[in-house]
This record gives C-alpha cells, sequence and structure tokens, in this order.
C-alpha cells in the first residue's frame, strides 16, 4: 500500500498525486517516492529537502515524507517523520504495517513502538 503508487506507464502527475485533495507538499512526497525508487536519488533528495523545512501539519503529507525518506534509505529522518505524522492524528496500524515504502524501517525499535502504540485500542 505504498503512499505513492502509480499506474504503469502513467505521468509524473498522474495516478493518486494528481487528485482534486493533493497538498502540494503530499503530491512532492509522492514524487520523491517514485523518484527514490526509481533509483534517481539527487531528484528524490530535491523533492524532500525542501519538504523537511516546512513545518508541516497534514498527517497524509507527512506520513508520505516518512515514506520517501525510507525509500530514498534516510531511516532515521524517516522514523521522525513518521512519529510526527502518528503526533498529527495518522492512525492507520495496518495501513503502515503493510506499507511496503516503510519495510526498511521494520524492525528497527522506534518504527515497532509507534506501530505498537497505533494498534492500542482508544
Amino acid at each position: 500500500q505504498g503512499g505513492g503508487r502509480q499506474a504503469a506507464g502513467s505521468g509524473p502527475l498522474t495516478g493518486r498525486a494528481r487528485h482534486a485533495r493533493a497538498s502540494v507538499p503530499d503530491t512532492m512526497a509522492r514524487l520523491a517516492i517514485e523518484a527514490a525508487r526509481a533509483g534517481k536519488l539527487h531528484e528524490a533528495d530535491l523533492l524532500i529537502d525542501p519538504l523537511r523545512s516546512l513545518d508541516l501539519d497534514q498527517p497524509a503529507a507527512v506520513y508520505n515524507l516518512a515514506c520517501a525518506l525510507a525509500v530514498r534509505g534516510r531511516g532515521k529522518e524517516g522514523l521522525t517523520a513518521l512519529r510526527r505524522a502518528v503526533e498529527l492524528g495518522f492512525a492507520d496500524a495496518e495501513g503502515m504495517a503493510g506499507d511496503a515504502d516503510l519495510a526498511s524501517l521494520r524492525g528497527k525499535p522506534e518504527y515497532e513502538a509507534l506501530l505498537a502504540a497505533l494498534r492500542k485500542p482508544r
């Protein structure tokens, strides 16, 4: 359930990233995920770094930034963003657990603690 998956052969602003409700930061994070997956690491960083300097308040955008950082191989920063997404209200524990974009974070104590906290009954 990757944060920025698009249909095969689609352009950079098609698919879910083009959705009318997608914010600019969310779209940038999704494009960064695609760039990192394609091995375009410099391009991914050009999209990620401006996002990190913003005070983002949208859980989906911050979650997708965490995914982009994880796919890019910037796990420590990805965990920080993931923690922030949860603080902002991200609550989809099963989505997070199954998100291939976060595979590099699985097994890390902070990731597992966040996931356990999301799974606790409220």
